[in-house]
């Protein structure tokens, strides 16, 4: 997957989730809804969008708590990891 796509991805869950939160707040429902689309979100970019991008090899940093310390981290967190990570991704291709 390219760095375009990968941003453009993201870009559109980030917009996605504040239409949820916008439409939850503005309707009356509970707050929920935003959540599982958070979570779901975070989730769908881990499954599709990080197995394309970052390859896991490598025998010195591919334990088990390292990889999954970083793919929880970034399902999780992923309003924020994920913007650094395809900066740092463009840099290095850049560079």
């Amino acid at each position: 997957m390219q760095l375009k796509t990968a941003l453009f991805i993201w870009l559109g869950l980030f917009i996605g989730l504040f239409l949820v939160a916008k439409i939850c707040s503005a309707v009356g429902l509970t707050q929920w809804i935003t959540f599982i689309y958070y979570i779901s979100a975070g989730i769908f970019l881990s499954k599709k969008v990080l197995v394309n991008l970052i390859t896991w090899d490598g025998t010195i940093h591919n334990t088990i708590d390292n990889v999954s310390g970083a793919k929880l981290g970034f399902a999780l967190l992923w309003i924020i990891r994920y913007p650094v990570l395809l900066f740092k991704l463009g840099v290095m291709k850049v560079l």
